[in-house]
């Protein structure tokens, strides 16, 4: 096959994508402009036609992917008169739309939203804990930055014995942080000083909390001078610090930044290349996927292999194809490839490609998505019978994980004693058994994002529900 003159399809052809017929390529257009850093406010007219089209709970698997995208005036009227609306679906699905739009005027620049502030908060079906998170955004307008600043220092200080991510409200700090972010300050050098700290025992410690903070911070100021520190985090045991060092370095979004993780990359650790390819999934530019293709060839890790075949698709790379086709074929199948033969059918859908095992493939990718939707919809079920909580519903069902690696470790002891009972009585070694039935029991019942989601789709937790449970 000859090779395309162009790097990417074209953005405005992802866009039309937007709007087409099938719930498949809407939503993996949707998913391209999620992580997209550009300020484009053509995206959500775009989403708002969508939904009118398609219906508000039809037009798109997850309505939350709209919150991070700019808003406009018109935007916001109309999403305050969707939460001023009585909608005619079922109870479940009214509960998380009008969450998402709540989380998305929570989530707008407060100076965009401060004139509409007593419309907004009685609006009847904002959220109730949006309302307070909305409150709080409005007090932080009059802070300077210097109460910003301290305000942040002494909450991670005041929680600093905390351990759970919920007990410290990391939305707070997030409020903080957008209010500092939003105004002139010099703290640029307390911000890199804290991050270049490491290699001690912070758990006792306020920088546990306050390096991630600083590297949430670092991204919402598209701090270039942090880029170096917040890489040299990727992969960090701490996860949280991981995760919001990969979010800022994702913010800032230069080639500066796929140059450093990529230069990086082959030499580092499992741990950050994991990290190291869901960020490259998020930098859309020709110099991105160049340097994926790149890196490609000399990774020996399957599911890495398969992270970076996930990025050139999520990049619409025409040379993203056939390498993602051929790691399809080579592999029995497992929920990572499935997803991967998802997005490889519908990418090329929207690109216009098509290869010999297209037709099978696509039925497939099909059911695969009626199994997921389902299981998703499961899912929601119990969050909105716990009543939004959907941090309460993982520990449940982690629970129910250490019941089950419990059960499996005293059948697999069980086991053990029955077969020294049998070598006993027959002086013969007893025929050794497959280990797989207890493989479980050694995993931690702690869901860290690269593990499977613990709601049984098969998915790894940071592409189920880690997005549900963190509202992204």
């Amino acid at each position: 096959m000859e090779g395309p003159t162009t790097v990417r399809f074209p953005e405005a052809k992802i866009k039309e994508a937007l709007l087409h017929a099938d719930l498949d390529l809407r939503d993996a257009a949707v998913r391209y402009f999620y992580s997209s850093t550009a300020l484009d406010e053509t995206f959500m007219p775009l989403a708002i036609e969508s939904i009118e089209r398609y219906g508000r709970t039809n037009a798109f698997s997850y309505t939350h992917y709209l919150n991070v995208w700019p808003q406009t005036q018109k935007s916001i009227k109309w999403v305050i008169a969707e939460l001023q609306s009585d909608l005619q679906d079922p109870p479940m699905e009214r509960y998380f739309y009008f969450l998402n739009l709540s989380r998305l005027l929570c989530h707008t620049d407060i100076r965009q939203v401060v004139d509409h502030a007593a419309e907004i908060m009685q609006a009847p079906h904002f959220d109730p804990m949006q309302r307070l998170a909305f409150r709080e955004r409005l007090d932080m307008v009059g802070w300077n930055a210097e109460t910003c600043w301290n305000a942040l220092r002494q909450h991670c200080e005041a929680k600093k014995h905390k351990n759970d991510v919920e007990e410290f409200d990391l939305g707070h700090l997030l409020r903080i942080i957008q209010a500092l972010a939003g105004q002139p300050h010099e703290y640029q050098g307390q911000i890199l000083a804290i991050l270049s700290e490491h290699g001690q025992d912070f758990r006792h410690d306020a920088r546990k909390w306050l390096q991630s903070m600083m590297a949430n911070l670092a991204g919402e100021m598209r701090l270039q001078t942090a880029i170096p520190l917040l890489v040299g985090k990727l992969g960090h045991p701490d996860s949280i610090l991981s995760d919001q060092s990969l979010f800022a370095l994702a913010q800032i979004g230069t080639e500066e930044v796929v140059t450093t993780v990529c230069d990086a990359f082959p030499r580092a650790s499992r741990d950050f290349r994991h990290y190291a390819s869901d960020l490259l999934s998020k930098i859309h530019s020709d110099l991105t996927v160049q340097r994926i293709l790149g890196l490609l060839p000399g990774e020996s890790d399957v599911n890495i292999r398969i992270n970076l075949c996930i990025a050139l698709l999520d990049h619409f790379s025409f040379e993203g194809i056939e390498p993602a086709r051929q790691l399809i074929q080579q592999y029995e199948l497992t929920p990572d490839l499935r997803q991967l033969r998802s997005s490889l059918i519908a990418t090329a859908k929207i690109m216009g490609i098509r290869f010999p095992e297209f037709d099978e493939w696509q039925e497939q990718a099909r059911n695969d998505a009626l199994g997921d939707r389902q299981r998703m919809k499961e899912f929601r079920q119990l969050v909105y019978e716990a009543g939004g909580d959907a941090a309460l519903v993982v520990n449940r069902l982690k629970a129910d994980i250490a019941k089950r690696i419990a059960e499996s470790q005293r059948l697999k002891a069980e086991i053990a004693r029955n077969e020294k009972t049998l070598a006993d009585r027959t002086r013969r070694q007893a025929p050794r058994q497959p280990d797989g039935f207890g493989a479980s029991a050694s995993r931690r019942v702690q869901v860290g994002r690269n593990d499977p989601c613990p709601c049984g789709s098969g998915k790894k937790f940071k592409h189920c529900c880690m997005k549900k449970q963190h509202g992204y």
